[in-house]
């Protein structure tokens, strides 16, 4: 399942467990089309956290921040990932992560918007 991975550089982190560090990554389906198997350029799949902190008893645990089967573009909208949420220096919020995908409709629950 190809990956596309956000801030590398940084950990994202839950404000009410600062030490667990989470990487962010969107996961999508590899569907090869009629023009030469190139995969399509707003695939639906899922904005997840990958637990990252070594040594933590559920490493590399994924965790749902979106539903399935949204579209790349539309994740990419609600991180908003010119603006991050710094948390710490090195450090973005998932929280304020989550709440920005829930707020665009991207979240359990809702009807797509």
């Amino acid at each position: 399942m190809p990956t596309v991975d956000y801030a590398l550089a940084y950990d994202f982190i839950e404000p009410a467990a600062p030490e667990v560090s989470h990487q962010l990554q969107f996961h999508y389906p590899y569907i090869p089309n009629e023009a030469g198997g190139l995969r399509n350029s707003n695939p639906r799949g899922q904005l997840v956290a990958e637990i990252s902190h070594p040594g933590h008893p559920d490493h590399r645990q994924l965790i749902a921040i979106s539903r399935p089967a949204v579209t790349y573009n539309d994740v990419e909208a609600a991180v908003d990932s010119d603006h991050w949420p710094w948390y710490a220096p090195g450090k973005i919020d998932l929280a304020e992560i989550r709440r920005r995908v829930h707020a665009a409709g991207l979240g359990y629950g809702q009807d797509l918007l």
